[in-house]
């Protein structure tokens, strides 16, 4: 799932630097600087790339315990992503996908968190 995500937001970069900027670096950066949901999607791309780099059983091993740290970045990542989606959509004033995306995402990563992760499955032995 986190590397078909990946996949996902590098043709969502791709499309947007080659189409809306012309594959001209400077440009592209001065966007990212100046408009503020185009640093968000920015900054939590870039982080989602040390993601998809790492994630790689070479990578675990040299990184060791540091890996796992590496990785819970991908709490900040969502954040960013629907607030990259948000500000995007306010200016049409269009909330609704949002609010789904969002919640997607919340539940995938709910479902991470140890203390939710055991009551699903103490839940899940019962039945």
């Amino acid at each position: 799932l986190g590397l078909f995500t990946f996949f996902y937001a590098f043709l969502h970069f791709t499309i947007w630097y080659w189409l809306d900027h012309y594959l001209n670096l400077q440009e592209m950066f001065a966007d990212v600087i100046e408009r503020p949901f185009i640093t968000v999607g920015f900054i939590a791309f870039v982080c989602m790339s040390l993601l998809a780099i790492t994630s790689n059983r070479a990578s675990m091993h040299w990184l060791g315990r540091r890996w796992s740290q590496l990785h819970r970045l991908i709490y900040l990542i969502a954040i960013l992503a629907v607030l990259h989606y948000l500000w995007h959509k306010a200016g049409k004033n269009d909330f609704q996908t949002v609010y789904i995306y969002a919640g997607i995402i919340l539940v995938l990563l709910a479902v991470r968190i140890p203390v939710i992760r055991e009551q699903l499955r103490r839940i899940k032995t019962r039945s």
